[in-house]
């Protein structure tokens, strides 16, 4: 296998990290917490950008939930919308090469 380098520069991108916003809330448009982030879309995603260049991003923590159907109690993981832009950032350049 070959190796790949120099992928932080293709990942630093706020075009990127568009993609990866609309590639994540395909078909999650009315979740409450993506019309939240959404509101100010241009400003969330460059904090989230500068964070990840400047290495202080540190994913928070989950949500936890449970959740009830037919009796059935499921308990469930929830990870915040800018955890999910940040692996699709930097899967929409990994996963090609």
């Amino acid at each position: 296998m070959k190796r790949k380098g120099n992928l932080s520069d293709d990942i630093e991108t706020m075009s990127n990290f568009l993609e990866a916003f609309y590639g994540f809330t395909r078909g999650k448009l009315k979740r409450r917490s993506v019309k939240v982030f959404s509101e100010n879309l241009m400003d969330n995603l460059t904090l989230l950008l500068n964070a990840y260049i400047n290495g202080n991003w540190n994913p928070p923590a989950s949500i936890q939930e449970d959740i009830v159907e037919r009796d059935k109690i499921r308990h469930i993981t929830k990870f915040p919308i800018e955890e999910h832009i940040i692996e699709w950032a930097i899967l929409n350049i990994i996963e090609p090469v």
